[in-house]
């Protein structure tokens, strides 16, 4: 990687511009595979942003397979990356949110209900852990949002197909979007929002455990259509599984 100054300007969407400089140079053959990535703090220099930004787009990077993470040594190229599939960045019209939305009813119901029928002691606990530092957590903007894809994570861990969790991984960053839209949402204190996500978690967490995939199929439903329901998206099925006047 040339470490010249690259100075970029500061927009909303800088991480993802990191991230795709990042990309480019791997895909071009600049960094090999298992190369390690230099440091955050040489690449904030290099780019004239700030660490939290370069962390971001190594996030984003990591979720699509592309860069793995050790903990206390640093990011290093995967070798084996996972195919660069790229979705449209922008949730902010609602139709690029709806189809959003559709892929995660596609992708989540059934990923709950297969992890019900398949899931081990170890998927349990993750998904568990994740539940608990959900409730535990007064930070939802951040850590509340980590935990929630994490436990979205396990549940797709749990079906035994690394094909599901390797697309719900992909779309994490699109869903860390999506759950800030919904806890944005102009119509319900964030107290009340909080409340109604983990209640939604728990049920799917608990139909889960129970083993009963029907259970676990009907409640991550409702949680789907309940959070499209929050950031505006009515109608995305059928209107009964929500909680949200129509």
């Amino acid at each position: 990687m040339s470490h010249k100054s690259k100075q970029l300007r500061r927009e909303p969407a800088l991480p993802v511009r990191i991230a795709e400089l990042i990309r480019k140079e791997i895909v071009d053959g600049q960094m090999t595979p298992g190369a390690p990535l230099p440091t955050e703090q040489t690449m904030a220099e290099t780019y004239k942003v700030s660490r939290n930004v370069i962390r971001e787009g190594i996030a984003r990077l990591r979720n699509e397979g592309i860069v793995n993470s050790r903990q206390g040594v640093g990011a290093f190229v995967a070798t084996t990356p996972t195919p660069i599939l790229r979705l449209d960045d922008s949730l902010e019209h609602p139709e690029r949110h709806h189809n959003l939305f559709e892929l995660r009813i596609t992708l989540e119901v059934q990923s709950a209900e297969l992890a019900a029928m398949r899931y081990t002691p170890e998927d349990l606990t993750e998904m568990q852990h994740a539940y608990d530092e959900m409730v535990k957590t007064s930070d939802w903007v951040n850590v509340g949002i980590e935990q929630d894809l994490a436990f979205h994570r396990a549940i797709a861990g749990a079906t035994g197909n690394q094909f599901m969790l390797q697309t719900i991984m992909f779309i994490a960053e699109h869903l860390k979007q999506s759950i800030r839209l919904t806890r944005a949402s102009l119509q319900e204190s964030a107290q009340e929002i909080n409340e109604k996500t983990l209640r939604e978690h728990l049920l799917i967490l608990e139909a889960i455990k129970a083993g009963d995939p029907i259970a676990a199929r009907e409640a991550m439903t409702a949680h789907v259509v309940n959070a499209a329901a929050r950031v505006g998206l009515f109608g995305l099925l059928d209107a009964k599984y929500t909680d949200e006047p129509a």
